[in-house]
């Protein structure tokens, strides 16, 4: 909310709704083989592919756990989109 304390280089965002192409990725390790940008191209890949298109808004990355050690923090990949015209 408004009343959000940031200090140092925190900076809080609103980010707007609406439709997100979404995928996860391990930031180490992950079993496909690929690294997060890696991920992020595939998911791109898809969109390109599919009955959507990329949408001009914030793409985001957030860890499921954010307690998680790094080898074994997932990602949520969102990437937004929105119909075809």
């Amino acid at each position: 909310g408004p009343d959000v304390d940031c200090r140092g280089e925190v900076e809080v965002k609103e980010v707007p709704g609406g439709l997100f192409a979404s995928t996860t990725c391990k930031l180490r390790g992950d079993p496909s083989g690929l690294d997060i940008s890696e991920a992020w191209l595939k998911l791109w890949e898809w969109v390109q592919s599919s009955p959507y298109k990329w949408r001009v808004a914030q793409e985001l990355e957030r860890p499921l756990d954010p307690h998680a050690s790094l080898e074994d923090t997932v990602l949520e990949l969102w990437l937004p989109v929105e119909g075809k015209a």
